[in-house]
């Protein structure tokens, strides 16, 4: 529901404040961006139908064993868009998909679904789905230490700024983006623990 997904965005701002705090850097967001993704959550969250979602359904929780599919990590499922999981796995920031494989993989699964077709219903789930993950990765990375995670935000910029250009997002979205890479991405290895 969209106080779910709200919730996740004011983690995400949350998180992206503390980083900022850390290395001295100016707050990559305006006013705009931050009511942006609140009438993005809200959109999504009146949208239907809801259908069971895992919410981590990306390339490192997908199993092979003995020639079966096997899925991990449901601690956080729940009801949501059929968006949700199609979108963390075409844009899992642990694997590279043409513009090209994504349209396919949605188109596919929209074929095989029935689900009906709604591309901008999809890249709103997806950029709200990149948005939470990249929260998440802020916070493992520095307020957990886990610093193999600090890759992972470069790549969720670079899925952020694919899904921007292909929605056509506001600019509040592409200026959060141009600004947290060119302030905070060269410095993320630096940043004091």
């Amino acid at each position: 529901d969209k106080e779910k997904l709200q919730w996740e965005m004011g983690f995400l701002f949350q998180k992206v404040d503390s980083v900022c705090a850390r290395g001295d850097i100016k707050t990559p967001y305006t006013f705009e961006f931050r009511m942006f993704t609140y009438e993005m959550c809200d959109l999504l969250g009146r949208s239907r139908p809801h259908v069971f979602t895992h919410r981590d359904y990306h390339s490192r929780n997908l199993l092979m064993h003995n020639g079966d599919l096997m899925v991990i990590d449901y601690q956080d499922a729940r009801l949501g868009l059929p968006w949700y999981d199609l979108a963390s796995l075409l844009y899992d920031p642990y694997v590279s998909l043409s513009a090209e494989d994504r349209r396919w993989g949605f188109d596919y699964y929209c074929e095989r679904s029935g689900c009906a077709p709604r591309w901008s219903l999809f890249l709103l789930q997806a950029a709200q789905r990149v948005l939470k993950a990249l929260g998440t990765y802020l916070f493992v990375a520095y307020e957990k230490n886990q610093t193999q995670y600090r890759a992972s935000i470069s790549e969720a910029l670079q899925r952020l700024e694919d899904i921007v250009q292909s929605a056509r997002l506001p600019d509040s979205a592409f200026l959060f983006i141009s600004a947290f890479r060119h302030d905070l991405e060269p410095r993320l290895d630096h940043l004091p623990e």
